[in-house]
């Protein structure tokens, strides 16, 4: 049997699944954001990129596609510091 072990940065989060059981979710960190990559259906702007790479998140809401239910919805996106990762909210104004 190969036993490998390796290092890494990553987030942990708990993960609710439909049968109830819960594990753990590893979000691992990026060099940098993918920020050239479609996220949820919306293309960051070059003007977007800049507020996310400067501030840390979008001074305006965009439409994303909930990848649960298709639908389009507004939104706020923001990174995360630790992991480069897109990450959003749904925002509360429409």
């Amino acid at each position: 049997m190969n036993t490998f072990c390796f290092q890494l940065e990553a987030r942990l989060t708990f993960k609710h699944n439909p049968d109830g059981s819960i594990t753990l979710s590893p979000h691992i960190k990026k060099v940098e954001p993918q920020l050239d990559k479609t996220y949820n259906g919306y293309s960051f702007t070059e003007e977007d990129k800049a507020e996310l790479l400067k501030d840390g998140a979008i001074s305006h809401t965009v439409e994303l596609v909930n990848p649960k239910t298709g639908e389009k919805e507004p939104s706020i996106v923001h990174l995360d510091k630790l992991t480069n990762e897109i990450l959003s909210i749904p925002s509360l104004r429409h």
